[in-house]
C-alpha cells in the first residue's frame, strides 16, 4: 500500500461544511467517493443541515480543526498514512456549537460526514 500525507485535509474538512452551509450540493457531490453518493444525497445532507440550523443557527466558523485516525489519535500535517482518516472540527454557530467529522478515503475523497451535538456518545467514525 502507498502512504500519503494529509496535507490539505484540514482545509478540506472546513470546506466540506462551508459547502453544506452554502447549499453547494454539486460541488460537494463531486468531492464524494462515488460509492457513497447514493447514500449521501443532496436531500439527506440538506435535511440534516436544516435540523442543525434549528439547533444552533447559522455557521459562523470553525475551531480546533485537525485530522485523526479512527481511534482519535491526532495526526501531524507531515505524517504519512495509509487508508481512511478523519477530519474533525467544532462548528461554531450563532447559538452554539456542533461537532463536524469528515471521513476521507485513501484518495482523499469523502466517504462519510457526521454533524452531531458536542455531547455526543460513541460515533461510527
Amino acid at each position: 500500500m502507498t502512504t500519503r500525507t494529509i496535507t490539505g485535509l484540514i482545509e478540506a474538512t472546513e470546506a466540506t461544511f462551508r459547502l453544506i452551509a452554502d447549499g453547494s450540493h454539486d460541488e460537494l457531490q463531486a468531492r464524494l467517493n462515488p460509492r457513497v453518493r447514493e447514500q449521501l444525497t443532496p436531500q439527506l445532507i440538506g435535511d440534516t443541515w436544516v435540523v442543525a440550523l434549528g439547533m444552533v443557527g447559522e455557521l459562523e466558523g470553525f475551531e480546533g480543526t485537525h485530522v485523526e485516525l479512527h481511534d482519535g489519535t491526532p495526526l501531524d500535517a507531515d505524517e504519512r498514512v495509509i487508508g481512511t482518516v478523519i477530519g474533525a472540527t467544532v462548528l461554531r454557530c450563532e447559538g452554539g456549537e456542533l461537532v463536524g467529522r469528515v471521513a476521507f478515503d485513501e484518495t482523499s475523497a469523502i466517504v462519510g460526514i457526521l454533524i452531531v451535538p458536542t455531547d455526543h456518545g460513541p460515533l461510527p467514525f
